[in-house]
Order: C-alpha cells, then sequence, then structure tokens
C-alpha cells in the first residue's frame, strides 16, 4: 500500500477520495497516463474528495500524488513565534510525507526490478 498517492483506472467516475494526508492543498498533484496536469484540473469537493475537470477516457491511469516541499521548511520559528501544539506538529508531519513519498517510490522501483531512469522516477514521484 501506498503512503503517498493513489492510482486508479478511470471507469466513468471522475471523483475520487484522497486517502493520505497532506500540509497544502498545493502539494496533492494530478497524474492522467503519467503526464501532469494542472492543478486547475481538479475541483476540491472536500479536504479528502477531488472531481477531475480534465477530459477523461475510459481506462485511462488516474494518479493523485502528494509532493510535498522539499526544499524550504514549512516552518520558520522565529524569536516571537508561538509553540502550540498545531506549529510544532506541522515539521514533523512535512519530514514523515517526505519519508513516506521516499519510501513510495523506493518501492516501486524494486518492484518493478530496479529499471526506472531518474525522469521515470520524476514521473513516478
Amino acid at each position: 500500500m501506498a503512503y503517498s498517492y493513489i492510482e486508479e483506472v478511470y471507469t466513468g467516475d471522475a471523483t475520487f477520495t484522497i486517502p493520505f494526508d497532506y500540509i497544502k492543498k498545493e502539494d496533492v498533484h494530478l497524474y492522467i497516463n503519467g503526464i501532469e496536469k494542472p492543478f486547475s484540473d481538479m475541483t476540491w469537493v472536500s479536504d479528502s474528495i477531488i472531481t477531475v475537470t480534465s477530459s477523461l477516457v475510459e481506462n485511462d491511469v488516474v494518479k493523485i500524488a502528494r509532493d510535498s516541499n522539499v526544499s524550504t521548511p514549512v516552518v520558520d520559528y522565529q524569536q516571537t513565534t508561538v509553540l502550540d501544539e498545531v506549529t510544532l506538529d506541522l515539521p514533523v508531519k512535512q519530514y514523515m510525507y517526505l519519508i513516506q513519498e521516499t519510501r513510495d517510490i523506493i518501492d516501486t522501483y524494486t518492484s518493478t526490478g530496479g529499471t526506472y531512469t531518474k525522469s521515470e522516477i520524476d514521473v513516478i514521484k
């Protein structure tokens, strides 16, 4: 089971449930047949349900994946930062999500015999 994505074959229902957590909606990406689509091709019904607004054809492979920001900390503590539970949890969630995303890439890579190129791994992610 993947921690950071779902992949389903389109059979007529363009509404998908997101089973993973994320920090920002912008961290959630849509791929159709391995091609990333713009964020605007998803309509958020709720925090865990999206409707794909791109044209879908029966048997298209729809992947919805979390891609957390790896280069910028989600929290930059300052001397005046209020340290509450939510603020303290955010960087832990960011690191946990990054580890899960890496794990999913490694699991996909090893389950296929380790035959991906770097560009293919970028698509998996």
